[in-house]
């Protein structure tokens, strides 16, 4: 039979939860903040020619490529939602970006376990993910970099 948490417990819970959000908050600003801000280069000029086909066409002219077709597939979709700006191009590497967080704090509580370490190692994971400038530069390419 399962015990009752206290209301110690519940706290630190709330506490952990609510730093999570704000860790997750600040990685969304940090990667959508200034999205648009250059232009695209050459590579990200790439993905935009791929997305404007079919995924038929998207698959063969990305089978002899290193990299796999679901980014484009991807951003072939979202582009016809949200138009082709560097904004809209961009948004979903920084959602991607933004993924990491979670993935990392998850990571770091599989390999530390839920305890007081397992925490502060899973903040630890997921702080360096969402404030990690490389990190951020990469969310902010119109490129797979985020999806790998």
């Amino acid at each position: 039979m399962r015990s009752i948490p206290t209301r110690s417990v519940l706290l630190r819970r709330v506490n952990w939860l609510v730093t999570f959000i704000i860790l997750l908050l600040v990685a969304f600003a940090l990667r959508v903040f200034r999205l648009d801000f250059q232009s695209l280069w050459y590579d990200e000029a790439f993905s935009v020619y791929l997305a404007q086909f079919n995924l038929a066409d998207i698959t063969a002219r990305t089978a002899a490529d290193i990299q796999p077709p679901l980014y484009y597939y991807l951003v072939a979709g979202w582009t016809r939602l949200a138009g082709r700006g560097e904004w809209a191009l961009r948004f979903p590497s920084a959602f991607f970006g933004v993924l990491t967080v979670p993935l990392l704090w998850a990571i770091g509580r599989r390999l530390f376990g839920r305890g007081r370490p397992g925490q502060i190692a899973s903040l630890a994971a997921a702080s360096l993910a969402a404030l990690s400038p490389l990190y951020v530069y990469y969310a902010q390419e119109a490129r797979m970099y985020t999806l790998l």
